[in-house]
Protein backbone atom coordinates (compact mmCIF):
# COMPACT_ATOMS: atom_id res chain seq x y z
CA UNK A 1 0.00 0.00 0.00
CA UNK A 2 1.28 3.35 -0.90
CA UNK A 3 2.17 5.35 2.11
CA UNK A 4 0.98 9.07 2.52
CA UNK A 5 4.26 10.85 1.04
CA UNK A 6 4.15 8.65 -1.81
CA UNK A 7 0.28 9.57 -2.31
CA UNK A 8 1.38 12.87 -2.32
CA UNK A 9 3.99 12.99 -4.40
CA UNK A 10 1.79 10.90 -7.03
CA UNK A 11 -0.63 14.15 -7.15
CA UNK A 12 1.39 17.32 -5.74
CA UNK A 13 -1.24 19.43 -7.41
CA UNK A 14 -4.69 18.07 -6.14
CA UNK A 15 -6.46 20.27 -3.99
CA UNK A 16 -9.80 20.06 -2.33
CA UNK A 17 -10.59 24.18 -3.31
CA UNK A 18 -13.04 25.01 -5.09
CA UNK A 19 -11.97 26.58 -8.61
CA UNK A 20 -11.94 25.70 -12.19
CA UNK A 21 -10.98 22.25 -13.32
CA UNK A 22 -9.44 22.11 -16.77
CA UNK A 23 -8.25 18.43 -16.43
CA UNK A 24 -9.54 15.10 -14.95
CA UNK A 25 -10.10 15.07 -11.43
CA UNK A 26 -7.47 13.07 -9.62
CA UNK A 27 -4.88 13.75 -12.42
CA UNK A 28 -1.65 16.68 -12.19
CA UNK A 29 -2.80 19.72 -12.85
CA UNK A 30 -1.37 21.36 -15.85
CA UNK A 31 -1.32 24.90 -17.25
CA UNK A 32 -3.62 25.42 -19.17
CA UNK A 33 -2.44 26.44 -23.30
CA UNK A 34 -2.58 29.99 -24.57
CA UNK A 35 -5.56 29.73 -26.45
CA UNK A 36 -7.70 28.66 -23.12
CA UNK A 37 -6.39 31.60 -21.23
CA UNK A 38 -9.42 33.87 -22.74
CA UNK A 39 -11.98 30.95 -22.12
CA UNK A 40 -11.09 30.31 -18.83
CA UNK A 41 -11.05 33.88 -17.82
CA UNK A 42 -14.93 34.16 -18.90
CA UNK A 43 -15.94 30.93 -17.28
CA UNK A 44 -17.67 31.89 -13.92
CA UNK A 45 -15.56 30.20 -11.22
CA UNK A 46 -17.56 27.34 -9.17
CA UNK A 47 -16.33 29.14 -6.18
CA UNK A 48 -18.31 31.91 -6.67
CA UNK A 49 -21.30 30.07 -7.59
CA UNK A 50 -21.56 27.86 -4.59
CA UNK A 51 -20.57 31.23 -2.39
CA UNK A 52 -24.20 32.50 -3.63
CA UNK A 53 -25.66 29.37 -3.38
CA UNK A 54 -25.24 28.62 0.21
CA UNK A 55 -26.75 32.02 1.24
CA UNK A 56 -29.74 30.45 0.59
CA UNK A 57 -28.74 26.81 0.92
CA UNK A 58 -26.63 26.90 4.57
CA UNK A 59 -22.93 25.13 4.41
CA UNK A 60 -22.12 22.15 2.31
CA UNK A 61 -21.09 19.82 6.17
CA UNK A 62 -25.37 20.36 6.54
CA UNK A 63 -26.89 16.60 6.38
CA UNK A 64 -29.00 17.18 3.31
CA UNK A 65 -27.86 14.73 0.43
CA UNK A 66 -25.43 15.69 -2.09
CA UNK A 67 -27.28 15.43 -5.08
CA UNK A 68 -30.42 17.51 -3.81
CA UNK A 69 -27.57 20.21 -2.99
CA UNK A 70 -26.10 20.14 -6.17
CA UNK A 71 -29.18 20.48 -7.86
CA UNK A 72 -29.96 23.73 -5.84
CA UNK A 73 -27.27 24.86 -6.66
CA UNK A 74 -27.09 24.46 -10.07
CA UNK A 75 -30.52 25.76 -10.24
CA UNK A 76 -29.40 28.75 -8.68
CA UNK A 77 -26.58 29.35 -11.05
CA UNK A 78 -28.78 28.46 -13.96
CA UNK A 79 -31.81 31.06 -12.88
CA UNK A 80 -34.59 28.74 -12.97
CA UNK A 81 -34.90 29.30 -9.29
CA UNK A 82 -35.96 32.66 -10.28
CA UNK A 83 -37.36 32.02 -13.74
CA UNK A 84 -40.18 29.57 -12.00
CA UNK A 85 -41.11 31.80 -9.32
CA UNK A 86 -41.93 34.77 -11.79
CA UNK A 87 -43.65 32.02 -13.92
CA UNK A 88 -45.08 30.95 -10.60
CA UNK A 89 -46.27 34.76 -10.17
CA UNK A 90 -47.47 35.86 -13.82
CA UNK A 91 -49.71 32.20 -13.31
CA UNK A 92 -51.00 33.34 -9.99
CA UNK A 93 -51.68 36.89 -11.51
CA UNK A 94 -53.28 35.52 -14.60
CA UNK A 95 -55.55 33.45 -12.53
CA UNK A 96 -56.91 36.17 -10.45
CA UNK A 97 -57.53 38.54 -13.40
CA UNK A 98 -59.61 35.52 -14.73
CA UNK A 99 -61.28 35.03 -11.31
CA UNK A 100 -61.94 38.59 -11.34
CA UNK A 101 -63.41 38.49 -15.15
CA UNK A 102 -65.20 35.63 -14.54
CA UNK A 103 -67.19 37.21 -11.41
CA UNK A 104 -67.52 39.81 -13.50
CA UNK A 105 -69.04 38.51 -16.19
CA UNK A 106 -71.17 36.26 -13.91
CA UNK A 107 -72.73 39.68 -12.17
CA UNK A 108 -73.37 41.39 -15.45
CA UNK A 109 -75.01 38.10 -16.55
CA UNK A 110 -77.16 37.71 -13.09
CA UNK A 111 -78.30 41.88 -13.48
CA UNK A 112 -79.11 41.20 -17.14
CA UNK A 113 -81.35 38.26 -16.13
CA UNK A 114 -82.99 39.96 -13.08
CA UNK A 115 -83.27 42.79 -14.84
CA UNK A 116 -84.95 41.21 -17.59
CA UNK A 117 -87.50 39.40 -15.17
CA UNK A 118 -88.72 42.48 -14.06
CA UNK A 119 -89.00 43.84 -17.47
CA UNK A 120 -90.82 40.51 -18.58
CA UNK A 121 -93.13 40.45 -14.83
CA UNK A 122 -93.81 44.42 -15.94
CA UNK A 123 -95.32 43.52 -19.62
CA UNK A 124 -97.19 40.69 -18.13
CA UNK A 125 -99.01 42.85 -15.61
CA UNK A 126 -99.72 45.90 -18.85
CA UNK A 127 -101.13 42.58 -20.56
CA UNK A 128 -103.04 41.25 -17.47
CA UNK A 129 -104.33 45.01 -17.21
CA UNK A 130 -104.89 45.43 -20.86
CA UNK A 131 -106.88 42.01 -21.22
CA UNK A 132 -109.13 42.74 -18.12
CA UNK A 133 -110.02 46.27 -19.10
CA UNK A 134 -110.95 44.94 -22.66
CA UNK A 135 -113.16 42.05 -20.34
CA UNK A 136 -114.78 44.51 -18.79
CA UNK A 137 -115.51 46.97 -21.90
CA UNK A 138 -117.02 43.37 -24.27
CA UNK A 139 -119.26 42.91 -20.53
CA UNK A 140 -120.39 46.20 -20.58
CA UNK A 141 -120.85 46.64 -24.44
CA UNK A 142 -122.69 43.39 -24.33
CA UNK A 143 -124.74 44.33 -21.15
CA UNK A 144 -125.82 47.82 -22.79
CA UNK A 145 -126.65 45.85 -25.69
CA UNK A 146 -128.50 43.29 -24.38
CA UNK A 147 -130.66 46.00 -22.15
CA UNK A 148 -131.41 47.85 -25.26
CA UNK A 149 -132.84 44.53 -26.53
CA UNK A 150 -134.70 43.81 -24.19
CA UNK A 151 -136.11 46.93 -23.64
CA UNK A 152 -137.28 47.16 -27.77
CA UNK A 153 -138.68 44.25 -27.50
CA UNK A 154 -140.70 44.98 -24.30
CA UNK A 155 -141.25 48.09 -26.26
CA UNK A 156 -142.75 46.45 -29.16
CA UNK A 157 -144.63 43.73 -26.99
CA UNK A 158 -146.31 46.86 -25.35
CA UNK A 159 -147.43 48.63 -28.16
CA UNK A 160 -149.04 45.08 -30.10
CA UNK A 161 -150.80 44.74 -26.84
CA UNK A 162 -152.18 47.91 -26.84
CA UNK A 163 -152.90 47.68 -30.56
CA UNK A 164 -154.78 44.24 -29.64
CA UNK A 165 -156.74 46.06 -27.13
CA UNK A 166 -157.77 49.16 -29.14
CA UNK A 167 -158.68 46.57 -32.19
CA UNK A 168 -160.62 44.36 -30.13
CA UNK A 169 -162.53 47.61 -28.67
CA UNK A 170 -163.19 49.11 -32.00
CA UNK A 171 -164.49 45.88 -32.80
CA UNK A 172 -166.76 45.61 -29.61
CA UNK A 173 -168.33 49.25 -30.35
CA UNK A 174 -168.98 48.29 -34.32
CA UNK A 175 -170.44 45.56 -33.89
CA UNK A 176 -172.52 47.33 -30.97
CA UNK A 177 -173.39 49.92 -33.32
CA UNK A 178 -174.14 46.80 -36.31
CA UNK A 179 -177.02 45.56 -33.78
CA UNK A 180 -178.08 48.76 -32.51
CA UNK A 181 -178.41 49.57 -36.59
CA UNK A 182 -180.00 46.37 -37.06
CA UNK A 183 -182.11 46.76 -34.05
CA UNK A 184 -183.70 49.88 -35.51
CA UNK A 185 -183.83 48.70 -39.43
CA UNK A 186 -186.42 45.38 -37.50
CA UNK A 187 -188.30 48.01 -35.34
CA UNK A 188 -188.90 50.48 -38.60
CA UNK A 189 -189.69 47.49 -40.68
CA UNK A 190 -192.10 46.48 -38.41
CA UNK A 191 -193.72 49.35 -38.59
CA UNK A 192 -194.38 50.00 -42.67
CA UNK A 193 -194.89 48.30 -45.59
CA UNK A 194 -191.68 49.20 -46.91
CA UNK A 195 -190.12 47.50 -44.24
CA UNK A 196 -188.59 44.74 -46.13
CA UNK A 197 -186.43 47.15 -48.58
CA UNK A 198 -185.91 49.34 -45.86
CA UNK A 199 -184.30 46.52 -43.71
CA UNK A 200 -181.91 45.70 -46.50
CA UNK A 201 -180.42 48.84 -47.20
CA UNK A 202 -179.93 49.55 -43.26
CA UNK A 203 -178.39 46.06 -43.31
CA UNK A 204 -175.88 47.23 -46.12
CA UNK A 205 -174.93 50.69 -44.93
CA UNK A 206 -174.28 49.00 -41.62
CA UNK A 207 -171.98 46.46 -43.37
CA UNK A 208 -170.61 49.19 -45.19
CA UNK A 209 -169.91 51.04 -42.98
CA UNK A 210 -168.45 48.62 -40.46
CA UNK A 211 -166.22 47.30 -43.49
CA UNK A 212 -164.68 50.87 -43.57
CA UNK A 213 -163.87 50.76 -39.82
CA UNK A 214 -162.51 47.52 -39.95
CA UNK A 215 -160.03 48.87 -43.06
CA UNK A 216 -159.02 52.00 -41.38
CA UNK A 217 -157.79 50.06 -37.98
CA UNK A 218 -155.83 47.63 -39.84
Amino acid sequence: MPTPQEDSAKKPNQTNEPGVYLGVPGSPTTAAPKDTVSTARSIRTMREDIAEAKKGLGHPSSPAPKAGFFTATWSKISGRAKAEAEAAVIAAEKERIRAKEEAEEKRVRGKALAEAAVLAAKKERIRAAEEAMAARARAKAEAEAKAKEEAERAKRAREAEALALEKKRIEAETEAARQKEIKRAEAVVAASPEAAVARDRAVAAVSTKVAEIMATHD
